[in-house]
């Protein structure tokens, strides 16, 4: 089975990496996976939260806070450094070499971190204070899938660990939000 994920990993990889790429793409996915391009928008979305929640910031600051915390040591320090997968991009058995468009890291690449993270910062802003606003669920989603599929194209993921971290973003807000609200009434 391991092997049937892995062969169509390479094949996913391999298009997304290889076969479909533009010059436009170059440009914009690898600025897309920075997480310090997008500080604007976190001051933007914490200034918003005050300004509409101002008594009840610090819950959902701390909602927001407890959900990255728990994603990111889940995906970065517990499953990363137990499954050990080697990142395409220092990957030397491909059939074909993954264009790099950044530098390799030397971590590991199972599961995706970016992706994990993203996906579950747009899952507890939707439990929580984008809870009637579809559209603004829809843009936070389409952002999220944007830089996860930007670290298959840039070459540092398989689009495997991609679609394993945005389940574990999704499930660990949907988690953290359910026993959070046990303690906390958050406004939506």
């Amino acid at each position: 089975m391991l092997d049937f994920i892995q062969h169509y990993d390479e094949i996913a990889f391999h298009y997304i990496n290889g076969i479909w790429r533009d010059s436009f793409s170059d440009i914009l996915l690898p600025f897309m996976r920075k997480a310090k391009n997008w500080i604007p928008l976190y001051v933007c979305l914490l200034v918003y939260i005050y300004y509409i929640f101002k008594k009840d910031f610090l819950k959902i600051f701390c909602l927001i806070a407890l959900t990255m915390i728990a994603t990111d040591l889940v995906s970065s320090h517990l499953i990363k450094k137990t499954i050990r997968r080697t990142r395409p991009c220092r990957e030397t058995e491909l059939p074909y070499e993954a264009v790099k468009l950044i530098p390799c890291s030397n971590g590991f690449s199972f599961t995706s971190s970016h992706a994990a993270n993203h996906y579950a910062i747009a899952t507890i802003l939707s439990l929580s204070i984008f809870r009637r606003k579809k559209g603004v669920q829809l843009a936070f989603f389409t952002w999220a899938a944007l830089i996860a599929y930007a670290q298959v194209y840039v070459g540092v993921h398989y689009p495997f660990d991609i679609l394993c971290g945005s389940i574990l973003g999704i499930s660990i807000a949907i988690l953290v939000n359910k026993i959070y609200r046990r303690f906390y009434q958050i406004p939506t």
